[in-house]
């Protein structure tokens, strides 16, 4: 399936919203809920945030969060959070999910 400029374009365009948004959480040492993410999404989205797995690997709860567009594409972004939810840390998004699902001895929980 090809997509115009325009689509691919508008992905990336709400892609970075996403990550601007989990950028400003960790900068400013926020503990956010991570299943309302993204909390300031743009007017007419057409991408859904939602939490996928989640494990412990001292001194953080990771999580796995998926971005998905309209169009079917998928990326993954972990986040990091340390005591009371607060982000600490995100990875760079990526369409391989098992790049992110490093070993943990706690296992990996899915919701």
């Amino acid at each position: 399936m090809t997509y115009n400029k325009n689509v691919i374009s508008f992905e990336r365009s709400l892609l970075n919203s996403v990550l601007e948004e989990l950028d400003q959480f960790i900068a400013s040492e926020e503990a956010v809920d991570i299943f309302q993410i993204p909390l300031d999404a743009p007017t007419g989205h057409s991408c859904m945030v939602q939490p996928i797995y989640s494990t412990y690997i001292a001194p953080h709860g990771v999580h796995i969060l998926q971005i998905s567009s309209i169009s079917g594409s998928i990326q993954y972004v972990s986040v990091s959070t340390h005591d009371h939810g607060v982000l600490v840390h995100r990875s760079d998004p990526t369409p391989d999910l098992n790049s992110l699902m490093t070993e943990s001895d706690e296992g990996w929980i899915k919701y």
